[in-house]
């Protein structure tokens, strides 16, 4: 096998750890470690976050203010067909390109 330079000390202290029968304390302090890591991660990007936000952004549970209607709403004639929209769900979509190449020229 042929190991990256920077990931061969980290495997050797995992391998001496079970040499040693010190697998339990290394683990813990590994973890430990990991998880401050992940913290800080997303206390960083939660920072970047709020200062790339407008100033002026409403808050997390506000509502935005609803703006006033400057034309009426355009409303369909009643007579005219209104088309169906299905949705369109994960399972329906096609599965291999020969199926999606059949259904293109069906439609």
């Amino acid at each position: 096998m042929h190991w990256a330079d920077a990931n061969v000390n980290p495997l050797l202290a995992l391998r001496n750890a079970v040499a040693n029968d010190r697998w339990e304390a290394c683990w813990t302090v590994i973890e430990r470690e990991q998880r401050r890591n992940l913290a800080t991660k997303r206390k960083r990007r939660r920072a970047d976050r709020h200062a790339a936000s407008p100033p002026d952004a409403p808050a997390a549970g506000a509502t935005p203010p609803v703006p006033a209607p400057t034309e009426p709403a355009v409303v369909p004639h009643p007579a005219a067909p209104v088309p169906e929209v299905k949705p369109v769900h994960p399972w329906r979509k096609p599965w291999s390109v020969r199926r999606q190449r059949k259904l293109a020229s069906v439609a």
